[in-house]
């Protein structure tokens, strides 16, 4: 999409408001109470409109709003004509960054970082083991993983990997697999109970995935079918606590 046009609008429509001041005697300038609320409307339409350009959380509308918001307190209050100034070279300022990155082929929205699936801190504590025992490279690999598919949203990832670590981690409890886990490895009723969802419910949702074969109509999974975080950290904290 083409916003050349929007923000040269935007640039025009800020040159009219500087020239818009008017002097009062020896009390200085300012604008006329309808162009201070038209300031107010412009400034809002334009952090809007740079949002839809480069998505919400990008440091240009943060940089123009705390720009014009300094601005105010000037005679009758309103911003003063140094204000208005310094929001329509930040303004072009941005614009220079758009046609940067059309120039580039590059992203002009950036995705906006996700709480980790699995805890960064349990990934350093399974990092840190120093057990001969059992090589947990595989292991990392696999939460690693899904915290990379959790950021690109990609859920069918995440099952598949959810199926792979309940598949892998058996022998470090002593079982040939995780049903043996559920229902021997004795932790507690509390520790049973979060890992037979994670067990059952997982691994059911692994297997629409793995096997289910294409029909008329299909449907992908969102976070919340696959949100098992809470279940796999303890599940986590279980194997490191067993491979100190």
């Amino acid at each position: 999409m083409d916003y050349n046009k929007d923000f040269q609008r935007f640039d025009n429509e800020l040159q009219t408001l500087s020239e818009s001041y008017i002097r009062s005697g020896s009390a200085g300038i300012f604008l006329k109470t309808e162009n201070q609320a038209y300031y107010k409307q412009l400034i809002t339409e334009l952090t809007d409109f740079i949002d839809e350009v480069f998505g919400e959380g990008n440091h240009y509308s943060k940089n123009i709003i705390n720009t014009a918001n300094s601005g105010y307190g000037g005679f009758f209050g309103g911003p003063s004509k140094a204000s208005i100034l310094e929001v329509q070279a930040l303004s072009r300022a941005v614009y220079n960054q758009y046609k940067r990155k059309l120039s580039k082929n590059e992203p002009l929205k950036s995705r906006i970082q996700k709480p980790d699936y699995i805890n960064s801190e349990r990934i350093e504590e399974l990092e840190r083991l120093s057990t001969t025992q059992f090589d947990v490279t595989r292991l990392l690999g696999y939460c690693r993983e899904i915290n990379q598919a959790n950021q690109s949203d990609s859920f069918i990832t995440i099952a598949l990997l959810l199926r792979a670590i309940i598949d892998h981690i058996p022998p470090i409890f002593g079982f040939k697999n995780f049903s043996e886990v559920v229902n021997n490895y004795n932790r507690g009723r509390s520790f049973k109970e979060l890992i037979e969802r994670l067990y059952k419910s997982s691994r059911k949702l692994a297997d629409i995935y793995l096997h289910k074969q294409i029909s008329k109509k299909e449907d992908l999974p969102n976070f919340t079918q696959i949100n098992y975080s809470a279940e796999l950290d303890i599940l986590l904290s279980e194997i490191i606590n067993k491979l100190k």
